[in-house]
């Protein structure tokens, strides 16, 4: 299939995770258009913002699905049945909390913070992706603790 239009000038992975360090830092909500085309670079128009992600939807959840592909990992020991339990449920703590302080990122996880920040009507779809991340890591702690008894 054809391309339409002309050819991106910026670098779609570094927008994508520019756009995960705005969302991360501010939520869904509260990060304008405006400060995520600025974030990704002079290439970037409305026009082609909408034309590379189609809605800031959109681009919320390829930066969540971005921030679990680098930081998801975190919490592996808890889905790990080879791990014991306490053991699992330490790993998983530390690992997230450690992360959670490191410079080079905003602080705190991008999943907890960005359901504070996702709350008018037209967040849904936002608030029930953050929703499916949480559940799995809650699954994981209840199988820690189902395997300790």
């Amino acid at each position: 299939m054809a391309q339409r239009g002309r050819p991106r000038t910026f670098d779609r992975d570094a927008a994508v995770t520019s756009a995960m360090h705005l969302f991360w830092e501010h939520g869904f909500e509260s990060t304008s258009l405006s400060q995520l085309k600025a974030a990704m670079g002079a290439g970037i128009s409305a026009p082609s913002f909408y034309a590379a992600f189609e809605s800031k939807e959109a681009l919320y959840k390829e930066a969540v699905e971005r921030y679990m592909e680098i930081y998801g990992n975190l919490t592996r020991s808890l889905h790990d049945t080879s791990v014991p339990p306490r053991e699992a449920v330490f790993l998983a703590m530390h690992r997230s909390a450690k992360m959670q302080i490191e410079s080079g990122h905003p602080r705190g996880c991008m999943v907890a913070l960005g359901v504070v920040g996702a709350t008018s009507a037209g967040s849904e779809a936002v608030t029930q992706l953050l929703r499916e991340v949480r559940n799995r890591t809650r699954a994981g702690f209840r199988a820690c603790v189902e395997r300790g008894i």
